[in-house]
């Protein structure tokens, strides 16, 4: 795969509406609690955000794909 033209870096993306900080694991329980609806999950394969550990392995591979600089995921606030 080609290099982007130029490589993307964590950096937190902020307006009077949102926030957009860099995805971590600080942001794991809050992300179970918004998660929590099943009904969210109705249409996707697995529903990350129902068990701690499948969310915390979904991080986890999200910031692996980060630092492989093939992702940058954010959470937004």
């Amino acid at each position: 795969m080609p290099s982007p033209a130029f490589p993307p870096e964590p950096l937190v993306l902020a307006s009077r509406h949102a926030v957009l900080q860099p995805l971590n694991l600080t942001h794991l329980d809050e992300l179970l609690e918004s998660g929590a609806d099943p009904d969210l999950w109705r249409w996707m394969p697995r529903p990350y955000f129902l068990d701690k550990s499948l969310a915390r392995q979904w991080i986890e591979d999200a910031i692996a794909a980060q630092s492989a600089k093939q992702a940058l995921p954010f959470a937004i606030i």
